[in-house]
């Protein structure tokens, strides 16, 4: 009889492992297939008409006063810095305070490249879509 007993609980505890196995194969399916299916969002292109389109509206938008100040603040550290890390640090703004932020501070610093590169960047990286 303990032997039975014995043979039983060996069987609910590999059972119990093999469930908790399916569990984790499940979930990491589950993890996977979120993770590709937020690349493939992330990935879709605007047209051009799409991305010109958002990106007027973006440049149109108006930023409160206290905004505008600080955006100019901004643009003034931001100048010091090399393109890459210019357009990083406003992509970081981007990120922190939103794509209207970003792209006035990017209009402050008086530079088109700087804007047309940004404009780039939050395309490519899907801020314009969450703007549609």
């Amino acid at each position: 009889m303990v032997d039975n007993k014995k043979d039983n609980s060996e069987l609910d505890e590999k059972s119990l492992r093999e469930k908790s196995l399916e569990q984790e194969l499940q979930l990491q399916e589950s993890v996977e297939a979120t993770e590709h299916r937020i690349e493939e969002e992330k990935s879709v292109e605007l047209s051009k008409e799409e991305a010109k389109i958002l990106r007027e509206k973006i440049e149109s938008t108006e930023l409160d006063d206290h905004l505008k100040d600080q955006a100019k603040s901004d643009a003034e550290e931001v100048m010091t810095l090399e393109d890459e890390k210019v357009i990083q640090k406003l992509m970081d703004l981007a990120q922190s305070k939103g794509a209207v932020y970003a792209v006035a501070v990017a209009k402050k610093m008086d530079d088109a490249y700087v804007l047309d590169a940004l404009h780039d960047r939050l395309s490519k990286d899907g801020y314009y879509k969450s703007l549609k």
